[in-house]
C-alpha cells in the first residue's frame, strides 16, 4: 500500500491548489507514476461508472460473500466490470479499504468517484494526451448570426425544449444515465425502466417534469425542483430527438450518419414499442424541406404557446460531440449564461434587498437589474452565496457598446440561476 499513499499525496497536492497552471505542473511532475495515472484516469473518466454510492458503501453487509483484491489496479479492474452495485460488489471495496485505515477513506473515495480535484479532463488531457475520454454533446450555434449556413439545405424543425439535457448510454450491460456536463444522474427508475425495453445506443434528449403548465419556464421550475431530490426521482420524463446506434461513435466524439436518418430510425423504435413506453417519447418534427419560411410561422406558433422557440438541424449533417453551425437554434430573446461576480444593493423601495448583480460580460462588467421577483431580491441578497461566483442564465435583445465602446447587452434581463457546474456560454 505505500506506492498507493505517494498517490493519496499526489492527490491532495492537486486538490489543495485552485491554480491550473500549479495542477499543470504537478501532473507534469507525476505524469510518469503510473499508478497514479490510473487512477486519475479511473477518476475522470465520465464513461467508467461504479455504480456505488456514498451512501451504498455505508451498507452493513455481514454475511455477504465478496472478491478478493490485492491492489488498487485489481479494484479499478473489478468495479470496471462489475458495476451495477450489488452487495457483492460493496462488500468487496469495503474489505478492501479496510485494509489500511490510513487510505481507507481515498479508497471509498476512488470507488465511489467522489474525490474533488478541482481538475477537467481537458488540463488532464492537455499534460497527458487522450488520458481521458472527454464528454460532450452537440451544441446549437444562433440562427440569428448564421443564417447563411443554411442556405438552400434541406432542414428538419423541432420544437425547442425547456428541460435539463440528458444523455442516456443503453449497451448490452447496463444503462447509464448522464448530464450535459457529464455527470451521472442516478435514481430516475421509471426512465431507466422504460430503456430496458430499448435498443443498444446513445440517446440525446430532454428531461421534462410530467404535468400541465402555462408556460415552458413553470415547467422547467418543476424539472429542475424533481431533479434535486436525493432519492428516487419520480414525475420526470425523457423526449428523444437524437440517437446514435454505435456508443464507439459518440465516445470517439462523431457519429457522420446524417440527421435525417438518425431521427428516422428513432421514430422507428419508438414506433415498435408505442404500447410498451410510458417515460420516454419521441420529438416529432414540426416540418422537415427547404422552405425557410416555415422557421418564422412555427417560431410564431411556439411564442403563441408560450415555448421558448424552435431548433433546426441542416438533414445530411453528422452527430458531432461540440458546438456546431448544422445545429442551430431560433428565439425571439437571445440568452446567455455568464457569472454573476457583485452584488449591489438597491434603493428606494428596493433598500435592503438585491437592487442589481454585476455579471462578467466577455471581460466586460455588466449589470442585470431586471427579472428579479420581490422574493428573489429578498432571498439573494440575505443568501448571497446562493448567487454570487454562480453562473446565471441572462435573456437579451442583442449585444451592443456602451458610452464608453465597452461591449454591453441590450435589455439584460435575469431569468435563473443555473445548476452548479454549468459553464459561462455566450450562445
Amino acid at each position: 500500500m505505500k506506492e498507493l499513499l505517494e498517490v493519496k499525496k499526489i492527490f491532495d497536492i492537486l486538490a489543495a491548489t485552485s491554480s491550473r497552471k500549479e495542477k499543470e505542473r504537478i501532473l507534469e511532475k507525476y505524469k510518469n507514476n503510473r499508478m497514479f495515472v490510473e487512477c486519475l484516469q479511473f477518476l475522470l473518466d465520465t464513461y467508467i461508472v461504479t455504480g456505488i454510492s456514498k451512501k451504498k458503501i455505508s451498507k452493513s453487509l455481514n454475511s455477504v460473500n465478496y472478491s478478493n483484491l490485492n491492489n488498487v489496479y485489481d479494484m479499478i479492474n473489478y468495479l470496471s466490470k462489475n458495476n451495477t452495485g450489488r452487495d457483492i460488489d460493496i462488500k468487496t471495496i469495503q474489505v478492501f479499504a479496510n485494509q489500511n485505515e490510513e487510505l481507507k477513506k481515498f479508497i471509498i473515495g476512488l470507488a465511489t468517484k467522489s474525490i474533488k480535484l478541482g481538475l477537467t479532463s481537458k488540463t488532464a488531457n492537455k499534460i497527458m494526451p487522450g488520458l481521458v475520454r472527454e464528454f460532450g454533446v452537440m451544441l446549437a450555434e444562433n440562427y440569428d448570426k448564421n443564417k447563411d449556413k443554411l442556405g438552400n439545405k434541406e432542414f428538419i424543425l423541432t420544437p425547442k425544449l425547456d428541460g435539463t439535457r440528458i444523455i442516456v448510454v443503453k449497451d448490452k450491460n447496463s444503462i447509464k444515465i448522464f448530464s450535459r456536463q457529464g455527470q451521472i444522474i442516478e435514481n430516475l427508475i421509471d426512465i431507466e425502466k422504460d430503456f430496458i425495453k430499448m435498443p443498444v445506443g446513445v440517446y440525446d434528449g430532454e428531461l421534462l417534469a410530467e404535468g400541465i403548465y402555462k408556460n415552458s419556464k413553470e415547467r422547467f421550475k418543476d424539472t429542475l425542483k424533481r431533479c434535486r431530490i436525493k432519492g428516487t426521482k419520480t414525475g420526470l420524463k425523457m423526449v428523444c430527438y437524437d440517437y446514435i446506434q454505435n456508443i464507439n461513435d459518440f465516445y470517439a466524439g462523431e457519429d457522420k450518419t446524417p440527421c435525417y436518418i438518425r431521427k428516422n430510425k428513432l421514430e422507428r423504435i419508438f414506433k415498435r414499442l408505442i404500447n410498451e413506453l410510458k417515460y420516454i417519447e419521441y420529438l416529432e418534427p414540426l416540418y422537415q424541406g427547404r422552405d425557410v419560411t416555415m422557421i418564422t410561422k412555427y417560431l410564431s406558433e411556439m411564442i403563441s404557446n408560450n415555448e421558448e422557440g424552435v431548433m433546426i438541424n441542416i438533414s445530411d449533417e453528422s452527430y458531432q460531440c461540440k458546438r456546431v453551425k448544422s445545429l442551430l437554434k431560433v428565439k425571439v430573446f437571445n440568452t446567455c449564461d455568464i457569472r454573476c461576480i457583485d452584488i449591489e444593493e438597491g434603493d428606494g423601495k428596493y433598500k435592503d434587498l438585491l437592487g442589481n448583480i454585476i455579471c462578467d460580460y466577455k471581460g466586460y462588467r455588466l449589470g442585470v437589474g431586471s427579472g428579479f421577483t420581490d422574493e428573489q431580491r429578498k432571498y439573494y441578497f440575505i443568501n448571497q452565496n446562493k448567487i454570487l461566483g454562480r453562473v446565471i442564465e441572462v435573456k437579451f435583445f442583442e449585444e451592443t457598446n456602451n458610452e464608453k465602446g465597452e461591449l454591453s447587452l441590450r435589455f439584460p434581463v435575469f431569468l435563473r440561476v443555473r445548476e452548479e457546474g454549468k459553464e459561462v456560454s455566450y450562445y
